[in-house]
């Protein structure tokens, strides 16, 4: 996919620099990047409902949508990944502002907290943010970060609950950590194209 980057300040001096870039389809995990027994939803990679692109206007150009899950006998863990493409930098960084407004919302029993740096997990990220639950009966944890052009919106249940609403384990938190990795390095090598 061509993108056309325009530094604002130097539009009316020179042309835009069109570059070459992955389309976020081609980015998104595979059910073989998720350690266990994770499987990608009937749905399969989608455009979310009420994000198509708008042509001119401001907004992502692309949006792709996987959802999966991961059985916990008579119950489910789940995990998402988002990723947009914007075209520029400029309407990256309002888009991801955007979804941190909303991802992080606190709740009255459980609230997000940081583990670790997002320097230490995604160093190739332009900025963004890693924050998991704590007090919450299964603990999850969402990485929305910026690559560039690119946001991507990972979320992952670390524990699912069972038919009893028991929570089971079905990915620790350091192979989060390697999966986050995994994305860091895609994410890298896609932006600086």
């Amino acid at each position: 996919m061509i993108v056309a980057v325009c530094p604002l300040m130097l539009l009316a001096a020179v042309a835009c620099q069109a570059r070459d870039l992955p389309s976020p389809e081609a980015l998104l995990l595979t059910e073989d990047e998720l350690p266990g027994e994770w499987v990608i939803s009937e749905e399969g990679p989608h455009a979310p409902t009420g994000e198509a692109p708008l042509g001119e206007g401001s907004g992502a150009l692309r949006s792709i949508i996987v959802f999966f899950y991961h059985d916990v006998g008579n119950g489910s863990a789940g995990a998402h990944e988002q990723i947009l493409l914007f075209r520029s930098r400029r309407e990256a960084t309002e888009g991801l502002r955007d979804i941190l407004d909303r991802a992080f919302a606190e709740n009255r029993d459980w609230r997000w907290v940081s583990n670790a740096t997002l320097t230490e997990t995604a160093p190739n990220a332009s900025e963004g943010m890693l924050q998991c639950t704590e007090g919450r009966a299964e603990s999850m944890c969402r990485m929305v970060v910026r690559y560039e052009e690119y946001v991507v919106d990972l979320k992952v249940d670390l524990q699912g609950l069972n038919s009893r609403l028991e929570p089971i384990p079905v990915m620790t938190y350091e192979e989060l950590l390697e999966v986050v990795r995994g994305v860091d390095l895609k994410m890298a090598n896609a932006s600086h194209n």
